[in-house]
């Protein structure tokens, strides 16, 4: 027996809806342009745009690297022409100041003259300051300074008078000096002396003297100068002088009422 399968009546018939189509709406991203559908991607232009770009870098790269090797070659040249071949920075002129006033045909000018011509730049100045200062232990301050481009100064400052020193020859005579603060003699200037209120140091001596003379270091006449001012701080008395005798190593003070104080 064979079946046969009904046929729905054309009424009962359900036609399905066709859902309508939904716009995927894209979200924008911060910094970034949407690109539509409709503008098809050329990977070609994006790729030759990439070849230029890197093309340009490499072009500048190489034209700043050529700037600076180029900047860098007239720099090391210009340096070895102002140090080594130029006369533009050798010494010239030797200035010598003492006491903050211009000195000329000064001794050391002589000392300093076979520097003439050679680099200022490449002087050394402290291995001539001490040279110098040996040479002439009567300056308290002794420098040296390169004004560019040729002229090296040299500043003296001396010892200031601390004393006054009478010497006492053998033979009568009596020698009068001012004594600075190093142990040397200088000049005798009465007005200097008054307005300073210096103390006087009386010495012995076999023969004259004469200016520029070392007589005792410097340990020695500030030991002397205390010893006058310590002993009227203590007692109260005036010293009028001070008495130094350099072989028996004795300083005598003598006092207004007319005795020594050994």
């Amino acid at each position: 027996m064979v079946f046969r399968r009904k046929k729905r009546p054309i009424s009962s018939y359900r036609r399905t809806k066709q859902s309508p189509k939904r716009r995927v709406q894209k979200r924008r991203v911060p910094g970034k342009t949407l690109r539509t559908s409709s503008e098809p991607k050329n990977k070609a232009s994006l790729r030759r745009k990439k070849q230029i770009t890197h093309r340009t870098r490499g072009l500048w790269g190489q034209t700043k690297r050529y700037i600076i090797l180029i900047l860098g070659g007239a720099l090391i040249l210009y340096i070895t022409n102002a140090l080594f071949i130029s006369e533009s920075l050798t010494i010239q002129t030797i200035q010598i100041n003492e006491n903050e006033l211009p000195v000329n045909d000064h001794p050391i000018e002589g000392l300093l003259d076979s520097l003439k011509g050679s680099n200022i730049l490449l002087l050394k100045t402290n291995d001539f300051e001490y040279y110098l200062e040996q040479q002439y232990p009567q300056y308290e301050t002794l420098r040296i300074s390169k004004n560019l481009p040729d002229t090296l100064t040299i500043t003296l400052k001396t010892y200031p008078v601390v004393a006054n020193l009478t010497v006492e020859v053998t033979d009568g005579d009596e020698q009068t000096f001012s004594l600075t603060a190093a142990g040397q003699t200088t000049n005798y200037e009465e007005s200097n002396i008054i307005q300073a209120d210096l103390r006087t140091i009386i010495i012995e001596s076999d023969q004259s003297l004469g200016e520029s003379t070392f007589i005792m270091t410097q340990e020695k006449i500030a030991f002397i100068l205390e010893a006058m001012q310590d002993f009227e701080d203590r007692f109260g008395m005036a010293v009028l002088h001070a008495r130094y005798f350099d072989i028996e190593r004795e300083t005598h003070l003598w006092t207004e009422r007319n005795f020594y104080v050994w």
